[in-house]
C-alpha cells in the first residue's frame, strides 16, 4: 500500500487553464482587424473613360479615400452607378445635386461603419479627372463636397515616366 500511495503522489493531475480571458482578447483583436481591413488603401486602375493628366516629379503613393472619377460625360463616385450628362455647364445644377446625394449616402455609410474612437477621422475624396476637364468644373465639384464637410481632397495624376 505504501508503494501505491507513493506512485499516486508522483502523478499529479494537470493544472486546469482558464482560457476565457484569452478568448475574449482574441475576439476583440479579430473584430478590430476586421473593422480596419475595410480601410486598407488599395491600388486602383484608372477607368477607360478618362485620360489622366501627366506630371513630372517624384511619385508619391496616394492615400485613397472615396474615389471620384470625373470624365467628360460622366462622373463615378465610389462603386455607385455613374452620373451621366451631355454638357456639364448646361446641366450643372442637376449633376451637382446628384453628386451631393451620392456623397451624402457614402458619408453616412462610412460613419456607420466607423468605430466610435475614430469618429473624428477625416473622410478623404480622391479625384481622378480627365486631363481635358476645366478647373472650374473640378472646383464646383469640390465646393459641393465641402457642403457635406468633405474638405480633404486628393488629386490623382500620372507620372510622365509611367
Amino acid at each position: 500500500m505504501a508503494r501505491s500511495s507513493f506512485l499516486n503522489q508522483g502523478r499529479r493531475s494537470a493544472p486546469k487553464l482558464n482560457i476565457t480571458s484569452l478568448m475574449d482578447a482574441l475576439t476583440i483583436i479579430l473584430i478590430f482587424l476586421l473593422v480596419n481591413y475595410s480601410e486598407v488603401s488599395e491600388e486602383s486602375d484608372f477607368p477607360d473613360f478618362i485620360v489622366m493628366p501627366q506630371i513630372e516629379g517624384a511619385p508619391k503613393k496616394a492615400e485613397m479615400g472615396v474615389i471620384m472619377v470625373v470624365g467628360e460625360t460622366q462622373i463615378k463616385i465610389g462603386k455607385e452607378d455613374p452620373i451621366h450628362f451631355r454638357n456639364f455647364e448646361q446641366e450643372e445644377e442637376q449633376v451637382l445635386n446628384k453628386i451631393y446625394d451620392k456623397l451624402e449616402i457614402i458619408k453616412e455609410n462610412i460613419l456607420k461603419r466607423t468605430v466610435a474612437s475614430e469618429k473624428d477621422k477625416k473622410i478623404r475624396i480622391s479625384i481622378q479627372a480627365d486631363q481635358g476637364i476645366p478647373y472650374k468644373t473640378i472646383d464646383r465639384i469640390v465646393r459641393k463636397a465641402s457642403e457635406l464637410s468633405l474638405n480633404y481632397v486628393d488629386f490623382i495624376a500620372m507620372n510622365k515616366e509611367d
